[in-house]
């Protein structure tokens, strides 16, 4: 027969069996949310670690957009600058070469020379490309492919070389010009200033004795001497006529004479 056991014991085993159930589930729930609690923490910085990534590629690219907006802003200015830079120099060229003209005695404007250069470029140029073809057409038919040759190739490469050429002729006759000119008034500076020193000691005024000082022997001399009393005659100040006319020659001797004779003037 069986032994019965205590209510008791059957009740204090029963109650373990579902403690011990319900600590298990309770382990299986805390296990289960810790995991859930790390997926998430790990989903959490792998979403964080690629918003870092994206802002940091998307600063790179700001910076790398803005060097290169900095870039094309600083080519811009340089470009500014050197198209400042080509418009200055090439006014100071157009200057330049206008006092040239003055100095060499030549009544025209750069505008009207480089036209005369390009003209008579143009004339060398058809004039060469003509005899080159004359020279080489023959009665064979080589020589007649040849000369046309010679003619295509005179016309398109020619000008350039022409128009080089008469430049450099042109500036090579200013510069003979301007020699000649200042020696022209070097060589009558001395006789022009001692006619001058006896007018003013007859008791001339300055600008009577310049102008009763010129003698049609000292020609260019005389001519701008001329100018200057017309100049000061007609109202303006005779130390700047004076200082025009010496700035318009490359001559020491005359600057200097001229100075001389303003500080002269300037003292009494």
């Amino acid at each position: 027969m069986p032994i019965r056991k205590n209510p008791l014991v059957r009740l204090k085993h029963a109650v373990s069996r579902s403690v011990g159930g319900v600590l298990e589930s309770l382990k299986r729930s805390v296990s289960s949310i810790k995991k859930a609690s790390r997926e998430r923490t790990d989903r959490a910085s792998r979403i964080a670690a690629q918003a870092r990534k994206e802002k940091d590629e998307y600063h790179k690219k700001q910076h790398r957009i803005d060097e290169m907006r900095r870039r094309l802003l600083e080519r811009k200015k340089i470009g500014q600058i050197k198209k400042r830079h080509k418009v200055e120099r090439k006014r100071y060229n157009k200057k330049r070469f206008a006092q040239n003209l003055v100095k060499a005695g030549i009544d025209s404007t750069p505008e009207d020379a480089v036209r005369f250069i390009l003209f008579s470029s143009v004339a060398l140029t058809v004039v060469a490309a003509i005899g080159a073809f004359y020279y080489f057409m023959q009665d064979s038919l080589f020589n007649w492919v040849f000369g046309s040759f010679m003619l295509i190739m005179f016309a398109s490469l020619g000008f350039g070389m022409a128009y080089g050429l008469m430049w450099l002729a042109y500036h090579q006759y200013l510069d003979m010009a301007i020699y000649r000119r200042r020696k022209e008034v070097e060589d009558v500076l001395a006789d022009f200033l001692l006619l001058t020193s006896s007018n003013v000691r007859a008791g001339m005024t300055i600008d009577t004795a310049l102008w009763n000082a010129v003698r049609p022997r000292f020609g260019v001399l005389a001519k701008e001497i001329e100018v200057v009393a017309k100049r000061t005659l007609s109202g303006e100040d005779l130390h700047t006529a004076l200082h025009d006319f010496a700035e318009s020659y490359n001559s020491p001797l005359l600057k200097r004479s001229i100075s001389l004779l303003v500080e002269g003037l300037t003292a009494g």
